[in-house]
Formats: C-alpha cells, structure tokens, sequence
C-alpha cells in the first residue's frame, strides 16, 4: 500500500514543482531525487553513443570505395630477347621504367571471421556497464536523501514535543497565578515559569530554523520546491531478526557484466585469427594498363574475391588471453572482497537494531516513571510544597525521557533503512 502511495506522489509531482502543503514517503523522496538528478539525464546519452557505435559495426558489412593514385619508377622492366635472322628487324614492345594509375576500388566483405558480430555484442554490454555505473553513482544518493528526510522527521517530533512541554508550563503558569494570589507560593514562581516558557520558545524557534535549513536541501536533492508545511511519513520496516544473506548490489550486477565484456573480448581477440573473405573490384586509367608491355595510357577493371588470413601474429592473441583471464580472476577478487563487506556492514547494522531495540523498551519505562513523578511533582506544586524551579527540574526529566525516546526510535528506523540499503532489498527501486 505505502509503495503505491509513492507512486501516487511522483506522478503528482511530475505536474508540479511548488506545494503549499505536501505529504512525502521516504520512498518518494529518494525517487524523486532519483528521478530529478542530472545523471539519471545520462543514460539517454549512453543509448545515443551506443546507437551510433553500433551503426559503425553495422557499416563494416556495407561495400567501401576508395580512390587511389599512384606512380612508380623501377631499375628494370620486363623485356623479351629473340635471335633473329640476319638481315632481320623486329621491335618488341617493352615496359615502361615509370608507371602511373589512377583508379577506384570497391570492396565488400562477405565474412569477417565474426569480428563485427562480437563487436556489437561487447558494445551491448559496455552499454549495460555504463547503464550500471550510473546507477551506483544514483543508488549512492539514497543515504544522503535519507539523512535528511530523517532529521526533518526528528525536528518534527522535537518541535511536537517542545510545544506540549511549553502548552504544559503555559497551563501550570494560570495555577501558579492564582497560588500566588491565595498566598500558596511566591511571586518568583511566577517569573521562573516564564523564564523557562521564553527557554523552550527559544528552543522552539532554533529547531524551526533547523528543520526549514533541512527542507531547503531536501529540496535541492529532489529539485522539488517544498515549504515549510511539509509532513513526513514515518516508513515503516519489516522485522529484522538476522542476516537474510540476499545481496542485490548494483555493484555485484556491474562486476557479472564485467566478466561478460572479458568474455566477448577474447571472443573478439580469437576471431581476429579466422581467415576473411572479400570480393573486390578495381576500375581506372593508368600508364601501362593491363597489358604490361605496353608503354601507352589505356582504361582497365579487375575484380575477383579475395582472402586474408593472419596465420601468425607473434602470440600476441595468446598474451593478450591470458592478461584478460587474469582481469576476469581480478574481478572475482573484487566480488568476493565486496561481498565480505556488505555481510560486514549489514552484521552491523543488525547490531545496532537489537542494541536500539532495548534501548526503547527502557525508554518507555522510563518515561512512564517520569510520567508519574512529574504528576505528583505538579500536584505538590499546585499545593506549595515544591517550588517551580523543582518542578521544571522534574518536568525536563520527563521531557528529556521522551526526546531520548524519539531519538532512539529515529535511529532505529535510519539503522533499519541502513540495513536494507545494504543488501539493496527495499520497496525503492532504481
């Protein structure tokens, strides 16, 4: 129910960018910084740098033309000796010592050995990669966001509680008025009471301040301008007892496409080593043609297939093999040492939610002690057997408790939040 809320909201949002009163879900905050921020704008460019790559690979099947020029100078040409008869002349023709052709060839490739198809394979994945990094660089935002939308949510209660407290000493003020007219206490009463209500305003006043300064880079995260009518809603977690030991880490996702860029690359590198075959077509016009012992300028076209085929290359396709297997090895270096420390840090985190989980049950009961002698603090108040610099003393143990209350409570949801971001196992999703 409460992901649909947050949905509800960011489809609201997207018609609007100033609320005279909004209602947010943690949820909602961290998908509309999400949302909003510039490098979600990225991966529209990693789609065009993408498609214009892939173009390229597509175009190496696609027939080339090329102009040539070229002239030539050689010591010696070819030249036919025949013994003739006395009294006999016959000239031969001979090749020319200088040479020159201008002409166009067209090639098209009918295989490459698989070059291309692996190629784009790997360019789909690099996509993948970009895509990936962009979101851990997105998912990074989420703790930031959370920061903020909990200390909004402290100031809140804080600003709750201190007005009960203030309405509290507000109302003791009236009873110590007429105390004092019946002679029961002391005028100065009357002053300490206001004293201390003039201390909790100005408390009032700094937790205000406090709270709009947050609101202010809430909205900058989100892009979002929100006023200081703004309501939080208080997330609520599943029970968390022990390590569930899912991981879906973005970073696990990018180190998987990782291995499989290592893959196509030795795919690729293996490929280059298959033979290919071409057809090709020369036309020009050039001094001897094709008939080499001709030394006169005439037109020409040649066309055939053609196969190349590297049968050698120094072991460099082995070398470069291997230091790919040793990145892939490298790789899984890097997961295992990711993994130990998301298990670390989500073990952590656990810890600090059983130790948060006492500390309330504690809380609570000391609140309900101070409760009960702050009550009999103000009926000896209200008869003058206390003074009012007593009961305030009493009074903030009380409030004390509660605050340390809402503090405890606040940090145990940041610390179950904590924990789910960890394991990146949370309604949120990128």
């Amino acid at each position: 129910m409460k992901k649909h809320i947050s949905i509800i909201l960011l489809i609201i949002f997207s018609f609007s960018s100033v609320y005279s009163q909004t209602i947010l879900t943690l949820d909602s905050c961290i998908n509309l910084t999400i949302k909003n921020h510039p490098l979600a704008k990225q991966k529209s460019d990693y789609k065009k740098l993408n498609k214009l790559k892939t173009d390229n690979l597509k175009s190496n099947y696609l027939p080339t033309l090329s102009f040539n020029a070229k002239a030539t100078y050689q010591s010696e040409t070819f030249s036919l000796e025949i013994d003739m008869p006395p009294g006999m002349n016959l000239n031969l023709p001979t090749t020319p010592l200088d040479q020159y052709s201008i002409y166009l060839e067209a090639k098209q490739v009918l295989w490459d050995g698989g070059i291309t198809k692996t190629l784009k394979e790997t360019e789909a994945q690099n996509l993948l990669a970009l895509n990936k990094r962009n979101d851990i660089e997105l998912f990074k935002l989420q703790e930031q966001t959370e920061n903020v939308f909990f200390s909004i949510l402290f100031f809140s209660e804080s600003e709750k509680q201190l007005n009960v407290v203030r309405n509290d000493l507000i109302s003791r003020r009236k009873s110590i008025s007429s105390a004092i007219k019946n002679g029961i206490l002391t005028p100065d009463n009357y002053d300490i009471i206001d004293a201390e209500i003039l201390k909790i305003e100005q408390k009032i006043d700094g937790i205000k301040e406090s709270r709009k300064a947050t609101i202010v880079i809430l909205s900058e995260l989100t892009s979002i301008n929100f006023t200081d009518s703004l309501i939080l809603i208080e997330p609520e977690f599943k029970t968390i007892t022990s390590f569930e030991g899912t991981n879906n880490r973005e970073e696990l996702q990018l180190f998987d496409i990782q291995q499989q860029i290592i893959t196509s690359n030795i795919k690729t590198i293996n490929k280059k080593r298959m033979p290919q075959f071409y057809l090709f077509a020369q036309g020009g016009y050039g001094n001897p043609g094709l008939t080499m012992i001709k030394d006169e300028w005439g037109t020409y076209f040649i066309g055939g297939a053609m196969l190349s085929w590297n049968i050698w290359d120094k072991n460099n396709t082995k070398r470069t093999t291997k230091i790919m297997k040793i990145n892939s090895e490298i790789i899984d270096t890097q997961t295992e040492i990711f993994n130990k420390n998301i298990i670390i840090a989500a073990n952590k985190e656990l810890a600090e939610i059983n130790k948060l989980k006492k500390y309330i049950i504690t809380d609570l009961k000391i609140i309900a002690l101070r409760k009960n002698i702050s009550k009999k603090a103000e009926i000896k108040l209200n008869n003058g057997t206390i003074t009012s610099s007593e009961y305030i003393s009493f009074l903030n143990e009380k409030n004390n408790a509660i605050i340390e209350y809402q503090i405890h409570k606040i940090q145990l949801l940041k610390a179950k939040r904590n924990y789910f971001r960890i394991i990146n196992n949370s309604s949120f999703a990128l």
